[in-house]
């Protein structure tokens, strides 16, 4: 008999050797992929941020380049009224330059009567008149050329600032659309940038399913390895107990965890930030399981029991930073993950007791019926959640 039992710790010895080493091996390759999946996150966060930023540059291109178009609208408004002005002053030129050749032919006419009546009067140049008639003739009939000749001269003048205005305003229409081609070329390029961004975020997304896919097959497989490794323990387990410092009292473990259906406080008071169960990513567009919860608390808060059990687990887990593994001892078990134990394994544990603090802000806590996850918030008081 004690051959055979002999035998059966060095056949279990063994195994859990063999599964020991599977273990690790599969804890190391999800620790690189987690890695991996870390600096995909991180690349695909910078492509996210250049692609946006690309697509904002191109909607202010945009604005610019309606901004030029609304300002050559208003040139070419301004230039098509210098035309109508230039046009009109052509026109009264034209008119100006008409009344002074009908006053010069009606001056010509006055002067020749005058010279006429002049020659048939030899009194005319003794008389009255004389004095007179020249100067209507050196003031009046010379004033009113002079009228039509300078309205003549300010009308072309006027024009001839307006033709210097609408050169410079054609020319400013010319800056305007070299500004305009110039942006236009540029929306082209950003959209050109924005196209590679956005293939390279599409690749970058697909690469993340990939890895998350194998993380979560890897998580399975460890958790099989981890099952089995546990039935195989539990032979040796039976024999331990007998050797335990503190001896079990059977009054204390409970039955059913139904019995303390949502009457159970936390393990530590906070804020719920993860629940239980299949979750889809909208970011990275991916599924992602969780098989507890998650809660925010104060860095290094006490810890605390959710029932009498014994430690089964102690140490450092991928993906979970420290982590005790408590069992009840009805085959129910809980996990508290992101703790700095207090105590080894093997050690017995009451209700409420404290059994380590918090590294950081958040908790990971888990209740499993043998190898099946089940939703905490069944069993815990949500009084204590916020």
């Amino acid at each position: 008999m004690r051959k055979f039992n002999i035998f059966i710790l060095l056949f279990l010895f063994t195994s859990l050797t063999v599964f020991a080493a599977n273990k690790k091996v599969i804890e190391e390759q999800i620790r690189s992929l987690s890695a991996t999946l870390q600096e995909k996150k991180i690349d695909y966060q910078k492509i996210r941020k250049q692609y946006r930023d690309l697509m904002i540059q191109i909607s202010n291109t945009d604005s610019r380049i309606m901004v030029l178009k609304n300002k050559i609208r208003y040139a070419k408004k301004g230039l098509k009224l210098i035309n109508k002005k230039i046009s009109v002053l052509k026109r009264d030129i034209g008119r100006v330059s008409a009344k002074l050749l009908g006053q010069r032919k009606i001056l010509q006419g006055e002067l020749k009567s005058y010279y006429e009546y002049s020659l048939i009067s030899p009194y005319y140049n003794n008389g009255v008149w004389f004095t007179k008639m020249n100067a209507y003739v050196a003031n009046y009939v010379q004033d009113r050329i002079k009228n039509y000749i300078n309205k003549r001269v300010y009308l072309k003048d006027r024009i001839e600032q307006l033709s210097k205005y609408k050169r410079r305003k054609q020319q400013i229409i010319e800056e305007i659309k070299n500004q305009q081609n110039a942006l236009k070329s540029q929306k082209q390029q950003l959209k050109n940038l924005a196209a590679q961004a956005k293939q390279k975020k599409v690749q970058y997304l697909g690469e993340i399913s990939r890895i998350t896919k194998q993380q979560e097959g890897l998580k399975i497989l460890l958790n099989k390895i981890i099952e089995e490794e546990k039935k195989r323990k539990e032979l040796l387990a039976r024999r331990k107990r007998m050797q335990l410092k503190e001896r079990i009292n059977p009054r204390l473990v409970v039955k059913e965890f139904s019995a303390l259906a949502k009457k159970v406080p936390p393990p530590v008071s906070g804020r719920l930030v993860s629940r239980f169960g299949r979750k889809y990513d909208p970011l990275f567009k991916v599924y992602t399981r969780n098989d507890g919860i998650d809660i925010e608390a104060k860095k290094g808060s006490c810890v605390r029991t959710i029932a009498y059990g014994k430690i089964d687990f102690v140490g450092n887990l991928p993906g979970y930073g420290g982590v005790v593994i408590i069992n009840h001892l009805n085959g129910y078990y809980t996990v508290y993950g992101g703790v700095r134990s207090f105590y080894k394994v093997g050690k017995i544990v009451k209700a409420y007791q404290c059994i380590g603090r918090l590294t950081s802000t958040r908790l990971h806590f888990e209740i499993r019926r043998h190898a099946t996850p089940l939703n905490p918030l069944n069993y815990l008081d949500r009084r204590f959640l916020k």
